[in-house]
């Protein structure tokens, strides 16, 4: 015979192990004491919440259809049950269930949010805001402003969803939704600080929490990604730049080469050091411990370092004829090596979340993108600055095979680089359906994991010129480049 001092402890007992995100152990507690306490409600609405919060979202709605029948008008089990069916993607039902929630409390927060956030993940940016800004006129908690700053990032709304995050942690200054969202709103960086030293905070506060830590993986990763630049931005610059020393013959482009490769090691070694400082010891070990790719993605920086710089000064040598050509027809193949290190250390990144199969490889490749990001901001400027040097090259009458050398190693990685974005991009919209709503804790329920993707809607037609753009460009900087290096005039 059951309690209410049975079902306080068992309740406790569980929000504390949810907060932690110990869903398994929750899901063992709630199992333990099933059979005594079958005839309440509210313990078949934790056990359809925790089999939610595990994804199992086919008996999470059986958890939840269970505890209808004891309370039918139970607005918990109702966003429950919503959820469940969510998870096996059956949003026309999940919806039904959600507004059934909503109108039996229409003054109740969460049922306002959870219907929100089910528009949000069948891409009705319009109808998710008006519900989430009802929510908040109800209750303006930090769940709810992170649910905003969702809609806000889906609909392209940058400084609005930067807003809702500062207003959030105004409210709710340790909310762990919002300040793991920061990591996905455009500049989040000014409202939060550094990612890195946040996300080690919040792991140092709680180190069974998959959440800050998978994300710290994917922030340190992609940090390894943007190193990946310097290599490649030193052959640009050296092309560039080779043509403009005076000494070309004399070796005055060799020296060139030596002077760009120590600064790009210099520049890697000051940022690796302030990383090192800034996450928990032995952190970047373990991750290369961990994971094969990382291991292989290093290796390939390194290597592109070494080919560059090798490139580099054995073409100032050359100096002139066709082992100028040669040497910078070399210097290409640090290309191929920078992109490796990228696209390896991107891979590593999304294997590195929780739960990671390889049938679900594309879902993770998408998720990464999508919800870690890539801190792409970097990345983009770094690919404009080599793109518009490149083109510059091209206006250089005299020696005209580093001006092809430039366009060619400048295009390409781009090109590729544009090619890789798109076919994640695609990929998200194609996989990402499946998991919507994996990890996710009802609004008005208990703390849970909340690491999941948004849903992409189709992107206007404005988008998809700009993007045959990107492509393009490139791809005729890839061809002029190349005919010069074969054709052009050397010193």
């Amino acid at each position: 015979m059951s309690t209410g001092a049975d079902l306080d402890r068992i309740g406790a007992r569980w929000q504390v192990l949810t907060a932690a995100a110990r869903h398994r152990d929750a899901l063992e507690l709630i199992q333990a004491h099933l059979d005594a306490h079958r005839a309440e409600p509210y313990v078949w609405t934790l056990l359809s919440q925790t089999l939610n919060n595990l994804g199992e979202g086919t008996d999470g709605e059986s958890a939840a259809r269970e505890a209808l029948e004891l309370e039918p008008r139970s607005t918990s089990a109702l966003i429950n049950l919503s959820r469940g069916l969510a998870l096996q993607g059956r949003f026309a039902e999940a919806e039904t269930a959600a507004a059934q929630a909503r109108d039996l409390d229409d003054q109740q927060a969460g049922t306002h949010a959870w219907l929100a956030l089910v528009h949000h993940e069948q891409g009705r940016y319009v109808e998710a805001l008006e519900g989430v800004q009802e929510a908040l006129r109800l209750q303006p908690s930090g769940d709810n402003f992170a649910l905003l700053a969702e809609i806000r990032i889906s609909m392209g709304q940058h400084d609005q969803a930067r807003r809702a995050l500062a207003d959030g942690l105004a409210a709710d200054p340790q909310n762990r939704q919002l300040l793991l969202l920061s990591g996905r709103v455009s500049h989040g960086e000014e409202v939060v600080g550094d990612q890195v030293e946040l996300l080690s905070g919040m792991l140092a506060a709680s180190p069974t929490d998959r959440g800050p830590l998978d994300q710290l993986k994917q922030e340190v990763l992609a940090r390894g990604r943007h190193l990946a630049l310097l290599p490649w931005l030193q052959g640009v610059l050296f092309c560039f730049l080779a043509p403009l020393i005076t000494q070309v013959p004399a070796g005055g482009a060799a020296a060139l080469a030596l002077w760009l490769g120590l600064a790009v090691i210099l520049r890697a070694r000051f940022l690796l050091r302030r990383l090192s400082r800034a996450v928990p010891a032995g952190f970047l070990r373990d991750v290369l411990r961990e994971s094969p790719d990382a291991r292989k993605g290093v290796v390939a920086l390194i290597a592109a370092e070494a080919w560059v710089l090798a490139a580099g000064f054995g073409a100032g040598l050359a100096a002139a004829g066709d082992g100028l050509r040669w040497s910078l027809v070399l210097l290409m193949g640090g290309t191929v090596l920078v992109l490796a290190a990228r696209y390896l250390l991107h891979r590593a990144a999304y294997r590195a979340l929780e739960g990671f199969t390889e049938e679900a490889a594309p879902e993770y490749a998408a998720a990464r993108d999508r919800y870690a990001g890539d801190r792409s901001g970097q990345a983009l400027w770094v690919g404009v600055l080599g793109t518009l040097l490149g083109l510059l090259a091209l206006l250089q009458q005299t020696y005209t095979v580093f001006a092809g050398a430039a366009s060619a190693f400048a295009g390409a990685f781009v090109l590729a680089e544009a090619v890789h974005f798109s076919v994640v991009k695609l990929s998200l919209r194609r996989h990402l359906n499946r998991r919507l709503l994996n990890h996710r804790t009802p609004p008005e329920g208990h703390p849970g994991d909340t690491d999941r993707p948004g849903r992409l809607g189709k992107p206007p037609p404005r988008v998809l010129l700009l993007g045959v753009a990107v492509l393009l460009v490139p791809a005729l900087m890839l061809a002029a480049g190349t005919w010069l290096l074969a054709a052009g005039s050397v010193p």
